[in-house]
C-alpha cells in the first residue's frame, strides 16, 4: 500500500450532513472530516494513538510574502482515540489540537524530525505514515478527500 492514493467521492446527501454536523458544532470541514478518517484508522490498524500528517499552506518569514507559489509543510497532528470517549467528545480534541498545531505551522517539518530525533527509515516516512489531505476547490466544488498511505 505505499505512496498510494486513494479517492472516494460522497455523495451530496452525506456532504451535506457532515458540513451541519461541522456547523453545529462550531468546526471547520477539514477537522471534521480529519476526525473520521483518524476514527477510520483507528478501526482498521486497532492504534489508539494515532499521528497523521496534514499539508499547511505557509509563508514562513515575512521576507517570503512577496514570492509567488505554494509554501507548504506538514503539520503532524496527533490523535488519541478511546472507545469509552463519545465521537462529540474526541472531535472537540481533536480541533484544539489541530488549532495548536496551526499556530506552530511555520516551523519546518525537517527541523521538527531533527529536533527530535527521530530515526530516518527509507521504508517510511518519520513521525507519521498516514496524510490527510482535503483540496479546496472554487465555489463550485465537489468535496473530495484524498487520503494517502505514506
Amino acid at each position: 500500500m505505499e505512496g498510494q492514493t486513494y479517492t472516494k467521492r460522497l455523495s451530496v446527501d452525506w456532504v451535506n450532513r457532515v458540513k451541519s454536523f461541522a456547523r453545529t458544532q462550531y468546526m471547520s470541514l477539514s477537522t471534521v472530516l480529519l476526525g473520521m478518517y483518524v476514527i477510520l484508522l483507528n478501526q482498521y490498524s486497532k492504534q489508539e494513538d494515532i499521528i497523521v500528517g496534514m499539508p499547511v499552506m505557509v509563508r514562513p518569514e515575512e521576507r517570503f510574502d512577496q514570492l509567488i507559489g505554494y509554501f507548504v509543510n506538514m503539520l503532524p497532528i496527533r490523535s488519541q482515540v478511546s472507545e469509552t470517549e463519545t465521537f462529540l467528545d474526541f472531535m472537540k480534541k481533536l480541533q484544539i489540537t489541530v488549532v495548536n498545531g496551526m499556530d506552530h505551522a511555520p516551523y519546518p517539518f525537517p527541523a521538527l524530525v531533527r529536533a527530535l530525533n527521530v530515526p530516518r527509515l527509507q521504508a517510511s516516512s518519520p513521525v507519521f505514515q498516514a496524510v490527510f489531505f482535503l483540496p479546496k476547490f472554487s465555489a463550485n466544488f465537489k468535496l473530495a478527500a484524498a487520503l494517502c498511505a505514506v
